[in-house]
């Protein structure tokens, strides 16, 4: 798991999993209850999501059929995109904008990047 950064995880309607086993004629598949793929998703959901917080790695879960390509899509350019360079200057300017905006007497500022989304170390385990 601690070299993957991100899981995409297809959450298909476990009625048509089933669908596509039983049309599946290139295997010889068991028969399967709809409801034991709907369990078996579950737990399978729960495990990722729980090994990627334990991990660091991001999981996201895409719901429905229609969205998969865009998704998908959308998600491995932003993977490329958002590097360590891409992102401190986009946070720095995003500050920026907050701490003018507020127009506060501060005195000490503390910013916290836990998650290894600006360096490729996660901060969150320095503190």
């Amino acid at each position: 798991m601690e070299k993957y950064t991100h899981i995409m995880y297809l959450d298909i309607d476990p009625e048509v999993v089933s669908r596509h086993r039983l049309d599946d004629t290139e295997r010889n598949r068991l028969l399967v209850p709809v409801e034991h793929l709907r369990k078996w998703q579950e737990a399978e959901k729960l495990q990722l999501r729980q090994l990627c917080r334990d991990n660091g790695t991001i999981f996201s879960l895409l719901s429905s059929e229609s969205e998969f390509s865009h998704a998908v899509s959308a998600l491995l350019h932003n993977f490329r995109r958002h590097t360590e360079e891409f992102n401190f200057p986009c946070t720095r300017t995003k500050l920026d904008e907050i701490l003018v905006e507020d127009d506060l007497p501060l005195h000490i500022i503390i910013v916290l990047d836990a998650d290894r989304t600006l360096a490729v170390e996660g901060t969150g385990s320095l503190f």
